[in-house]
């Protein structure tokens, strides 16, 4: 029994313990949070790679045991049958590095200029399109696509609904 508080109390000061139990997204109304059954995402506003990034992570996820059938919100494509909808917000930036194409020189010939692309996708959740949000979700930069960041992003969500649903 020693043994087990001791791990516990060194589990809690443990600097990556605070952050497992920390909400990712900001809930500004909690009532409203805690009444969404389903929700749809607004795509009106996307452009069309992002609107296609969006299509393909629904279809890659919206089955029993992948990440949009594991939610505790469901999800639904017509938004006049969800309780919230949802919007995503795209950030990207570009990066370029200079890399030696001759390995162990460092001859101006041997350098060739790669570019990087850094996403990161934001959510937004309301009762309906145009009022006040009653959560949001700042999304993580990722190098591995659009379709990654939104991912990121609904796991971050899925862990919030987790932790509201125990408080």
């Amino acid at each position: 029994m020693k043994n087990a508080l001791v791990i516990l109390a060194v589990a809690i000061m443990l600097p990556g313990s605070a952050a497992a139990v920390d909400s990712f997204g900001q809930v500004q109304n909690e009532n409203a949070f805690r009444q969404v059954h389903t929700f749809c995402v607004d795509t009106h506003l996307l452009s069309r790679d992002n609107r296609k990034a969006e299509e393909k992570f629904i279809k890659k996820n919206n089955k029993p045991g992948k990440l949009l059938g594991k939610l505790a919100w469901k999800y639904t494509e017509d938004c006049s049958k969800a309780d919230a909808i949802m919007t995503l917000k795209f950030d990207e930036r570009k990066q370029s590095e200079m890399l030696s194409t001759v390995q162990g020189t460092i001859d101006p010939l041997g350098v060739a200029e790669a570019t990087n692309t850094f996403t990161k996708v934001g959510i937004s959740v309301a009762k309906k399109t145009g009022a006040d949000p009653f959560y949001t979700l700042e999304g993580e930069e990722v190098r591995s696509g659009r379709v990654d960041a939104i991912d990121k992003s609904f796991r971050k969500l899925d862990h919030d609904l987790k932790l509201k649903a125990n408080p």
